[in-house]
């Protein structure tokens, strides 16, 4: 084997290893493109899962409040409503604060 023989050979020998580094590469890049993917789809589930989740414990915390405040203000409205009023000693009071020296 000459000399040109053995270089031809080494020059073969590195393309067939830039080449297999070349697929190696691109199987790397499918699979780390494959995984992103993956993960961003169970990312977006689990986030959508979450917010409706979230959602709905609002919904029920807020029909609660709205729910607790509308008792609290009926039983107000009650209370005023069955308070007597006395006209004649509102009136005298405001005669003694308004026209009293």
């Amino acid at each position: 084997m000459t000399e040109t023989d053995v270089i031809g050979h080494l020059i073969d020998i590195e393309h067939q290893a830039a080449e297999l580094l070349l697929d190696t590469q691109t199987e790397a890049d499918r699979r780390i493109t494959e995984a992103k993917a993956k993960a961003d789809a169970m990312y977006k589930e689990q986030y959508e899962s979450m917010i409706a989740e979230l959602e709905n414990k609002y919904k029920e915390e807020a029909t609660a409040v709205e729910n607790g405040h509308d008792t609290v203000m009926k039983k107000y409205c009650d209370s005023v409503d069955c308070t007597a009023t006395d006209t004649v000693a509102f009136n005298a009071l405001l005669d003694k604060l308004l026209f009293s020296n």
